[in-house]
This record gives structure tokens, C-alpha cells and sequence, in this order.
């Protein structure tokens, strides 16, 4: 064929949601290659013939409860299943809850449950369970439509309580504790939240399938999302294995009250850096909440999503740690932020939330996906792996364009001779004590080495350069305004930041 027979490339939209907005993206391919174009760079009057656009959004709000045994290592696994399912934690009551029969039927009557995950890891555990279920039915008989039901566990004992639930729609998964059957849950919440519609692809399967495919690279791949009204922490192994934390509501848009009742008002504020008082603090989040595609056009707008940015994150890895993730969510090599913690028009900022948010002990390579146009190629690249394609050859070479590191972050706890080594020569400009934070300029590979310490590690420098953190883990910050204040324009300026503009 010449290559005036060369057929076109075959082109298809992708819809990013963003709060009440799309990002809208075109997918060009040609002979299996994708390429990722800004849908306004299109020349005008080509139209998509017969295209229905790829939707990545967050699915349907779908609210869980737990009716589980008494066994104390049992709740990790409940809230780990939960977490990968991307669904609300409404109610977990367990087998040896104190309250009457009453009191639990009232319990998940106010709960309003979408779907109830009944699990009995022994079949000692049977009848105790069986009085939760019958809590069950009792307290949520006219609720419309009813919960769905999902049991699991010991085989035995899931067959009676698949019989106790009759009334309800009831079906039987693997146990949860098996990475299978964690898998099974999470694939089965996700159709729920998804719909009927084979054109969504929900917004934690895209951070997922793009933290493997640069996992994929040959490194360990953390994407950090924090988008309006969810907040993930996703890990993929080189081997594909994905260890994964979907938190909603918890974001800096639509739910941004929901991250302040978490993280209460001074949590919030504590990363502001200038006083506000509370009442005019609770306005302000409560407008970032109702209004929350307005563009921040003020310091003050834009210093609050930054701070609930910051506390989305943390508080999604605190999720993390207590389902027994802390570590695997928290320190990877690469580090990939997206989102609208990627979205701020200073690249630093970025740098702050995840530097702060997940405090990290170890260094990693940091990249930010400013223009949602790395999810939207994941997107791209989880529809081919469910239509049993290889999404890692078409979206390789787009993929490698698109990352491209801004920051080589390195904690350290220096001694009092340490020394700061870059590719081998000393680093005198700046003072490494405890305590210290800054940048070095430099743009490439790097080999960094802090004499007196274990730290000797090699990664990419990108706009920010490399940036030694000193100041200590936990990262915690003074509770009093005239000490916090300046703590916190000191680590702005750092990264050459001005706090008056925040700019």
C-alpha cells in the first residue's frame, strides 16, 4: 500500500469529568499506535463518524455496610475491600456488637446501605451473624430500592446466611481476605457504581491502569488523585500487582465539607499560610463546596484548595493505614500526582501536597499530570486490556512523551557532618541540618548521596530540581500562628514560592 493509501488514523473522543465540567480529548490511531491530542487542536468540520465518547467519571455513589464477625484482625480486611471498591463506609457492625436487636435494625435503617457485605470467616461465627441479618431485613424492609447482598467467607456458613438474606438479592464471592477475592469484590462494587454503560471507565480503574502501565517501565509506580470528590492512593508493582485506596467522599471540590469534618477546621487552616479566623475559614469552605468549579481568582481561594489538598491526601493515606497499607501507599520510586492537586498553575504547589500529604521517607521521582491528559490515556489504555488487547504497545510511546518528571525529592535525616553529594560533587551552597528544606537546580539523572546517612539513591530532576527534605517524619507542623506562620513561608520560599500571591 503507498502511502497515498495509507488509511486514516481512526479517531475517538474521551470525556474527562471534572466537577460539572468535561476535559475533552481526542485518541488518534493509527496502525495500533494511539496518539493524545487536545480535541480543540482538531481541525474543525471533521466529524467522528458514528464516535460515542469514552466517559471517565466517578460512577454512581454507592454506600456500603459490613456485617462481619468479632475477630479483631478481621476489620483490616473489611476496610481494605471497601477501599478498593471506591464506595462509602456507612455502618460496620460486627457479630459482638453491644446494642439490642433494635438498635442495630435502627442502625442500618439510617445507613441506607447500597449494597451489604456479609462475611463470616468461620462457621463458628454463623448464628451470631444470622441476628445481624435479621437486623438487616428488619430495618431496611421498605427501604427502596432494597440493598443488595453480598456474602462471603467460610463456605458452610455463607450458604445459611445466603438463606437468611433471602429476601434480598443475594450473591456468593470469594472471601476478601484472598487477594481473589478482594479482587472479586472490588470488580463487583464497580460494576454497581459503573452502571449499564460499556463507554465509562471509572476514574479509579484509570489511576489504576496508569499506575501499571509506567509500573510496567521497570519501577514502582504511586499515583496520588486528588480530584473534587474522591481522593485515591494507587501502588502498582513491576510485576502488575495494584494495591489501591478510592476515599469518597473526601476532595477538594464538591466535598470539600466532607474533607473539613474529617480533618476539622484547624486541620485545614494549619497549612494556610497567614491567620484566618473560623468563622470566615467555614464560609469559605462551604462556597469551595457549592461552587466548586470557580476558579481560584484570589491567594485566599487558592490557598484553601492547596490545604484541603493536603489533608485529602493524608487523610487518604490514615484510610490506607488502618486497612494495613501504610507503607505500600505511601513510598514508591516514582510518584505520579493528577487531579486537581496536579492542576494548579504553579508546579510547586503540587510538590507541597505530595511532599506534606504523604510525609514519604524514602526519595522518589516526582511527576504531576497537569491537564488530566495522562488519565485520559489510561482510560484509553483500560478499555483495550477489557477488550483483551495490550494497552502497554498502543500507549508506550504516548505514554513516555507525556511523563515528564518536575522534582527528585529526597528525605533525609542528616547528621551534624553530612554532606549533600549530586553526581558526585559536593553541594555547599545550602546547609544540611536537621530541619532543612530546599532545592538544588538541576535537570536530568541524578545520583544523590547524604554522607553520615543510608541515603544513596539515583533518580530524575525536573523544573523543581532535587528537593532535600530535613525536616523530620513525622512532618508536624507548630499548633501556634506566630511560629507555624513562618515555618510555612520558610518551606514556600524554598521552592521560590511567594506567599503574599501565593503566585
Amino acid at each position: 500500500m503507498t502511502a497515498e493509501q495509507t488509511p486514516p488514523p481512526r479517531r475517538r473522543t474521551v470525556d474527562v469529568a471534572l466537577e460539572s465540567r468535561l476535559r475533552r480529548w481526542t485518541i488518534e490511531d493509527q496502525d495500533g499506535q494511539v496518539t493524545l491530542i487536545d480535541s480543540a487542536a482538531v481541525p474543525a468540520g471533521e466529524p467522528f463518524a458514528g464516535d460515542v465518547p469514552l466517559h471517565v467519571g466517578y460512577g454512581g455513589v454507592m454506600r456500603i455496610a459490613v456485617l462481619a464477625g468479632g475477630a479483631a484482625d478481621l476489620e483490616r480486611v473489611l476496610r481494605r475491600a471497601v477501599l478498593a471498591s471506591g464506595a462509602e463506609l456507612v455502618l460496620l457492625l460486627h457479630a459482638n456488637d453491644a446494642r439490642s436487636f433494635t438498635e442495630r435494625a435502627a442502625a442500618l435503617r439510617d445507613a441506607r446501605p447500597d449494597l451489604v457485605l456479609v462475611l463470616a470467616a468461620e462457621r463458628r461465627e454463623a448464628d451470631r451473624i444470622v441476628d445481624l441479618v435479621e437486623a438487616l431485613r428488619f430495618g431496611c424492609a421498605d427501604q427502596s430500592p432494597a440493598p443488595r447482598v453480598v456474602v462471603a467467607g467460610d463456605a458452610h456458613a455463607a450458604l445459611r446466611l445466603k438463606a437468611a438474606a433471602a429476601t434480598f438479592a443475594v450473591e456468593l464471592l470469594s472471601d476478601p481476605r484472598r487477594p481473589d477475592g478482594l479482587s472479586a469484590f472490588a470488580h463487583r462494587g464497580r460494576d454497581f457504581r459503573r452502571g449499564t454503560d460499556p463507554n465509562v471507565v471509572l476514574r479509579d480503574e484509570a489511576l489504576e491502569e496508569l499506575a501499571r502501565l509506567v509500573a510496567a517501565r521497570g519501577s514502582d509506580a504511586l499515583v496520588v488523585d486528588v480530584s473534587g470528590g474522591s481522593t485515591s492512593l494507587v501502588r502498582a508493582s513491576v510485576r502488575g500487582a495494584v494495591t489501591a485506596a478510592h476515599v469518597a467522599p473526601l476532595g477538594s471540590g464538591v466535598a470539600a465539607d466532607r474533607t473539613v469534618v474529617r480533618a476539622g477546621l484547624d486541620g485545614v487552616r494549619r497549612w494556610i499560610p497567614w491567620s484566618i479566623d473560623a468563622p470566615t475559614m467555614l464560609e469559605r469552605v462551604f462556597n469551595r463546596a457549592r461552587w466548586p468549579d470557580a476558579v481560584a481568582a484570589e491567594a485566599s481561594a487558592l490557598a484553601l484548595e492547596i490545604a484541603l489538598a493536603h489533608e485529602a491526601t493524608s487523610h487518604a493515606h490514615a484510610d490506607a493505614a488502618a486497612a494495613g497499607m501504610a507503607d505500600a501507599l505511601r513510598d514508591a520510586p516514582i510518584t505520579i500526582v493528577t487531579g486537581a492537586a496536579a492542576s494548579f498553575t504553579r508546579v510547586a504547589h503540587t510538590a507541597l501536597v505530595a511532599i506534606d500529604g504523604l510525609a514519604s521517607r524514602r526519595p522518589t521521582t516526582l511527576y504531576r499530570d497537569a491537564d488530566e491528559g495522562l488519565v485520559a490515556l489510561a482510560a484509553v489504555a483500560a478499555h483495550i486490556r477489557s477488550a483483551g488487547g495490550d494497552p502497554a504497545s498502543a500507549v508506550g510511546d504516548e505514554l513516555a512523551r507525556r511523563l515528564v518528571p518536575i522534582a527528585l525529592v529526597v528525605p533525609v535525616t542528616p547528621g551534624r557532618r553530612s554532606r549533600l553529594r549530586v553526581n558526585g560533587i559536593e553541594h555547599r551552597a545550602d546547609e544540611l541540618v536537621p530541619g532543612a528544606f530546599f532545592s538544588v537546580r538541576h535537570r536530568g539523572d541524578a545520583d544523590v548521596e547524604v554522607t553520615g546517612t543510608p541515603v544513596k539513591t539515583r533518580g530524575t530532576a525536573g523544573e523543581l530540581g532535587i528537593i532535600i527534605d530535613a525536616r523530620g517524619r513525622p512532618l508536624a507542623l507548630p499548633a501556634r500562628d506566630a511560629e507555624r506562620i513562618p515555618a510555612l513561608v520558610k518551606w514556600f520560599a524554598a521552592l521560590d514560592l511567594a506567599v503574599t500571591g501565593l503566585s
